[in-house]
Order: structure tokens, then sequence, then C-alpha cells
């Protein structure tokens, strides 16, 4: 380990100790990346790259409005798209892997 592991592993323990009911684990940086919440974060200097990080489950398929699934299920399809685009992609790979998704949900 190298000294700037020890610590960070001696916080880490040391605010571990606290309270026992919150346990906090360190991440480290790999390769330049690191994951945090469903975020991938690249460090490409000088800038930082965020990258999502989407569950393999994930099929990028909406349901249409017009279907007779439960209203629960199309606002849920709904929110996502508006998410999608309130918040637009940060690097030209996410836009391009988006509007590849997006229009192939609108031939369907």
């Amino acid at each position: 380990m190298t000294p700037k592991r020890t610590h960070t592993d001696l916080i880490n323990t040391y605010i571990n100790q606290i309270h026992t009911d919150i346990n906090l684990k360190a991440i480290y940086e790999n390769n330049g990346c690191i994951s945090f919440l469903d975020l991938l974060i690249i460090r490409k200097q000088p800038n930082l790259e965020i990258d999502i990080i989407r569950k393999p489950t994930t099929a990028d398929k909406t349901i249409n409005f017009l279907s007779n699934h439960p209203i629960e299920h199309q606002v849920a399809a709904v929110r996502l798209l508006h998410h999608q685009n309130a918040f637009p992609p940060t690097n030209t790979k996410e836009e391009t892997k988006r509007m590849r998704i997006n229009k192939t949900n609108r031939t369907k």
C-alpha cells in the first residue's frame, strides 16, 4: 500500500468508528476512472468527463403513451425522456449513443 492509501484507510476507519450503523467504503481511482453512484468519472487532463453507467438490463426502449400499460409505467417513460432532454450528454460518444437509441424508438 502507498502512504496515500494508508492515510485514506486511517481516515475511513476513524469515520466508521464514529457511528456503527453507517459504514463508509473508500473508492479508489483505477486507470483514471472512478465510479460514483450511476456515473463513471474519467480524468482526461485538463478536464473531467462524466459517463452514465447503465445497467446491462436496460433495453433502451420506451413505452408508447397510447398503449394499454399502467399509467405509472407510461408516466415513467415520459419522465425518462424529459430527463434525457433536460440533462444533455457531456461528450460526443454519449450523444451519438443517445441519438441512435432515440431514432430506434421513433421508428417502432
